[in-house]
């Protein structure tokens, strides 16, 4: 146990480590290359989606983790947790998007930015169904680093190969999403190793549903917060 307890704390500082300097490399040259207007349109479009993924999540990620690892030690107890609460997200995910299709259309403001949104959005289809929180149930830090990592640096990669103009934001909104997003269609092959995990139908509302909304309404308001001036 002590041993494992190590391991996962060098995972997490080298995961850590990893996403301050892939930062410190790409924003001053993609602050360079795009300027700053078009640096601003990729911002707002990720504070944008940033409420619609808080939707779409509540506060699911928390409470699985909390749930899933209470039971991990018992694979059926797993298995029928994280399917309810993958599909319980999945609905919630659907709802979202229903809105944020709603906004793209009706609302003036965002008629110039809806290409750059409906790419960044695909982030909301990614985290649900990748489901990482299930890999931090299972205390599974090595592959979560591993997994980071390489994407981190792919993505680097395709920055400094595709991004050259100003105009290439989209490019750059499009390996943003790789870097942040493509390692969770990784999990869904292998979650497969924890069981048999997929969407049902009963998915016992009664007893999620309280606590997500309670932890949802500590996380909006704290994004809020952190957002509010961008």
């Amino acid at each position: 146990m002590h041993s494992s307890i190590k391991k996962n704390t060098v995972y997490n500082m080298i995961k850590t480590l990893a996403s301050i300097i892939f930062p410190l490399i790409t924003f001053p040259y993609i602050s360079r290359v795009l300027q700053p207007e078009n640096v601003g349109k990729v911002n707002f479009g990720n504070s944008i989606v940033s409420y619609f993924t808080l939707v779409a999540t509540l506060g699911i990620i928390t409470y699985a983790v909390r749930e899933c690892s209470a039971s991990r030690n018992d694979q059926k107890k797993l298995e029928r947790t994280a399917s309810e609460l993958i599909s319980i997200n999945f609905v919630t995910m659907l709802l979202s998007y229903a809105v944020l299709i709603i906004c793209l259309i009706f609302i003036p403001k965002f008629v110039d930015y809806r290409l750059l949104i409906a790419i960044q959005s695909l982030a909301i289809f990614f985290q649900v169904i990748g489901a990482d929180w299930l890999n931090t149930s299972m205390e599974d830090f090595r592959y979560i680093t591993i997994r980071t990592v390489v994407f981190q640096f792919v993505s680097l990669i395709l920055m400094f190969l595709f991004v050259r103009e100003p105009e290439d934001y989209i490019i750059y909104a499009v390996i943003s999403l790789i870097a942040s997003s493509a390692g969770q269609f990784c999990n869904v092959l292998y979650r497969r190793r924890y069981g048999n995990i997929h969407l049902v139908r009963h998915m016992n509302w009664k007893k999620h549903f309280p606590p997500i909304i309670g932890l949802f309404a500590m996380i909006l308001s704290q994004t809020i917060m952190n957002s509010i001036d961008i």
